[in-house]
């Protein structure tokens, strides 16, 4: 089963996103898989080093408290490092690609709210937990951005923007709930 979901989860999105690209400019396809990528990168890298630290077989589980401050540093990180870049850029959220950042920096923050729970299922050996959430969210991010590129030719870093916010709510969701389950 493990193997099957894997693979699943790497192929379906693959294919998909193929059709995706064919629909596009380079221009169109590289703002999203670009930029915005780089700027989760920016604002995630906050949470490695709790990551790190919390997952170390010789810290004790009750020093997974810790694993909560990644929300005040993320969360202002979610909001200054989108803000940075559409004042020094000179860009409006009215337009699609302003608001499309300020999307990716909620995402961002919804992500980070995720990282608790997903240290303590990984401190819990909840690999499958882990498999399944991102295999179910990963082909629903890819299935969706399929369909909004589809349908909004005219603004595809909104439906990129939306595909991240939905992909990475559903995460957080699927780990959320599988706190409350045996995995």
């Amino acid at each position: 089963m493990r193997t099957a979901t894997q693979l699943t989860s790497k192929l379906l999105p693959f294919f998909i996103n193929t059709l995706v690209a064919r629909q596009l400019t380079p221009e169109e396809f590289g703002v999203p898989t670009v930029h915005f990528y780089l700027l989760s990168t920016v604002i995630l890298t906050t949470r490695e080093g709790f990551r790190r630290a919390l997952m170390r077989d010789s810290v004790s589980d009750t020093s997974l408290r810790y694993a909560w401050f990644v929300l005040p540093i993320g969360g202002f990180l979610s909001i200054a490092v989108p803000t940075a870049v559409l004042w020094s850029q000179n860009i409006s959220t009215a337009e699609p690609y302003g608001l499309a950042l300020a999307y990716y920096g909620v995402a961002a923050f919804i992500e980070l709210c995720a990282e608790p729970y997903y240290i303590r299922a990984m401190r819990l050996s909840a690999f499958k937990l882990r498999l399944v959430a991102e295999s179910i969210s990963t082909v629903l991010r890819s299935v969706l951005t399929y369909v909004l590129v589809s349908k909004t030719q005219k603004n595809v870093v909104m439906a990129f923007a939306y595909s991240q916010v939905n992909y990475l709510f559903h995460t957080f969701q699927l780990i959320h709930w599988g706190r409350f389950t045996q995995y």
